[in-house]
């Protein structure tokens, strides 16, 4: 889950005792929602867009965008290309971009390179005797691994054109990926094989009363209903070993993928499924 939001009622308020004071003086149970942009955001973030390198930032997000590094021998070159960067800085704050100079004098360029590779800047300028000498600097580009050679001169339009080409290019490239990655299972056969294989899988339910599987299937032999929703003990011992399950193509008309738990022994447990559409079902130990 990322980014996800949820309206939990009452029902954690009343578990723990979390009261207010309302207009009409009366005290009343909080309704509460729970929302999941923190921590995991980050985490989806890396995941999507990150490679063997380190991060990929999108530039609508990234808290710097642009990082100068000065290349140099002697302390008049240096002198030299740090006015001009911070002239070009100047520039491109004006444009709205966020940029920083590295200025440190204890490390090689290099190692500053694969540093802002790491922490996944989008964009990193280079300027060396020569290319101030020329009127130019040396674009790299995080997303693509890229270099090439600008003229100073309008350089805010070039950088401007180059962030919003980085980032539809890493969201086209995300997209795709998942695009390239999902496949649809028409049956539970299917299903067993595809699963081997990683990415996502389409295992379609519509959610409607049609597709009450359990209550096609109830009478006509045990079956196991898998879905992504969280199960809750209702009552027995908890167990830790993830079994399959089967459901008859006869009785089931889609496949809802479960977490189920196994138990020790062979009571029939019962439990609730979040969904409104299924209610209590059974499983027995051993799947």
């Amino acid at each position: 889950q990322a980014g996800t939001s949820h309206f939990l009622g009452q029902n954690f308020a009343k578990s723990f005792d979390v009261q207010f004071t309302g207009k009409d003086g009366k005290q009343d149970y909080v309704w509460a929602t729970s929302w999941g942009v923190s921590t995991r955001l980050m985490g989806a973030l890396i995941m999507a867009h990150g490679d063997d390198n380190g991060l990929v930032l999108p530039p609508a997000l990234a808290p710097i965008q642009v990082v100068m590094v000065p290349i140099y021998k002697t302390a008049e070159e240096h002198e030299a290309i740090l006015d001009k960067m911070y002239e070009i800085k100047k520039e491109l704050e004006a444009d709205g971009r966020s940029v920083k100079i590295d200025d440190r004098d204890t490390l090689r360029p290099g190692f500053k390179f694969a540093e802002w590779e790491l922490k996944g800047v989008p964009v990193r300028i280079a300027i060396g005797p020569r290319d101030l000498q020329n009127g130019t600097v040396e674009l790299a580009r995080r997303d693509t691994l890229t270099k090439e050679s600008a003229p100073v001169e309008g350089l805010a339009a070039t950088i401007e054109k180059l962030l919003d080409d980085i980032q539809a290019n890493i969201y086209k490239k995300a997209f795709d990926f998942r695009e390239a990655n999902v496949r649809k299972c028409d049956d539970w056969e299917e299903f067993k094989t595809e699963i081997q294989k990683g990415g996502f899988l389409l295992c379609h339910w519509d959610g409607t009363a049609e597709d009450r599987a359990e209550d096609q299937g109830r009478d006509q032999g045990h079956h196991t209903l898998y879905t992504g929703g969280q199960l809750r003990l209702r009552r027995g011992r908890q167990g830790h070993i993830f079994r399959k399950a089967f459901a008859p193509q006869s009785n089931i008309r889609n496949i809802l993928l479960i977490k189920y738990l196994q138990y020790t022994n062979e009571e029939e447990h019962t439990f609730r499924c979040r969904s409104p559409l299924y209610s209590d079902f059974r499983i027995r130990a051993g799947g």
